[in-house]
């Protein structure tokens, strides 16, 4: 098989990725680039980065309730201090319409249990105006390869229309196993409106 074959399903993914975009529909909370890394990081990722380091996290999402698509990308960094500062990470995630700055600090750290809470702001860039400011809780439990999580995410909109609510409350369950390289998860999410 030679090298551009085996190339051929990334390019595609690529150029998908970059292409679809122009084709998406607005879209808020589940489908952004925050919720994405909230819901990897529950499950697969660990709460922060590393001290001292940076992660950058790129995927593809297609939303079948909304029937749109969305290429969600984050940088995660954690300064390389000791601490308070080593347990807090600075995020920046975007996607086709939002950019979201978030800055999550581990108030509980143990071998099998953690909580972490965020700060966040949304900013919308695209086919909107005005900003989200809230937070959000994540409790996690992991054994063995097994991983349990919640989530509790609240924000508040400085400027409401119709696509962007007042007040937006998700809450979350997860389980995430990992087997090998690959870690199958599942979220279940509760979005609420008012």
């Amino acid at each position: 098989m030679g090298t551009a074959r085996r190339w051929r399903p990334l390019a595609l993914l690529l150029i998908f990725t970059i292409v679809a975009p122009a084709q998406v529909r607005r879209s808020i909370g589940k489908t952004s680039a925050s919720g994405v890394t909230l819901r990897k990081r529950s499950n697969v990722n660990p709460l922060i980065a590393g001290a001292g380091t940076a992660e950058l996290a790129w995927a593809g999402l297609y939303s079948f309730r909304q029937a749109s698509w969305s290429a969600p990308a984050s940088l995660r960094v954690t300064p390389a201090h000791t601490g308070f500062w080593s347990r807090t990470e600075l995020g920046l995630a975007s996607d086709t319409h939002t950019l979201s700055v978030t800055g999550t600090h581990v108030l509980v750290e143990r071998e099998h249990f953690d909580i972490a809470v965020a700060p966040q702001a949304t900013f919308f860039v695209r086919d909107g105006s005005g900003t989200r400011l809230g937070a959000l809780a994540v409790v996690r439990y992991d054994h063995r390869d097994h991983t349990v999580s919640a989530i509790l995410n609240w924000t508040a909109a400085t400027r409401a229309s119709r696509g962007n609510p007042e007040h937006l409350a998700n809450f979350g369950l997860g389980y995430g196993w990992k087997r090998g390289r690959w870690s199958p998860h599942v979220n279940l999410v509760r979005e609420v409106a008012t």
